[in-house]
């Protein structure tokens, strides 16, 4: 069904782009090749509109690394103390939340699933109330950032580096 949805759009496309070509050859002016360098410029135009709108999906070398508190999804006061006081490490087997105020280091060990940006607590303790649920993970063009619902801040957005 994909092979369909390709093949039939690219011979309309050809086909259209022949007759455009003999048009432009039988009179050889430069207005009657204007509609020929629109047609052309079209697909390539389409195709990077596409690559620049899509999502990148992070794999597991893109997610390990460390975290900040992102200021600029919730700026103010708030953000601005929880970014100097707080960062998160993820490793390949450990999360890891670091505390700049009482220089404190707590380490969770994680699980990856099957989907390859995926992770996850690998037990149900007790954690500390920046990570006290698992995280939610927003990926955008550029980048991705988690989410952490955290009991005393509420949201807490966490960047890479």
């Amino acid at each position: 069904m994909f092979k369909i949805l390709i093949i039939i759009p690219l011979l309309v496309y050809l086909v259209i782009l022949a007759c455009l070509m003999s048009h432009v050859g039988v009179r050889r002016t430069k207005r009657s090749a204007v509609p020929l360098v629109v047609f052309l410029a079209l697909p390539v135009c389409l195709f990077f509109l596409s690559w620049f709108l899509s999502i990148k999906t992070p794999d597991r070398d893109d997610i390990i690394g460390q975290y900040e508190i992102a200021r600029s999804k919730w700026p103010g006061k708030n953000a601005d103390w929880q970014h100097e006081t707080y960062t998160l490490e993820i490793t390949g087997s450990h999360a890891i939340v670091r505390d700049a105020r009482t220089k404190t280091v707590w380490k969770y060990r994680i699980e990856w699933s099957d989907i390859r940006h995926r992770w996850g607590f690998a037990d149900s303790t007790r954690r500390h109330h920046i990570v006290a649920n698992d995280p939610t993970l927003y990926r955008g063009r550029f980048g991705h950032h988690y989410v952490f619902q955290s009991p005393l801040y509420g949201n807490v957005f966490f960047e890479k580096k």
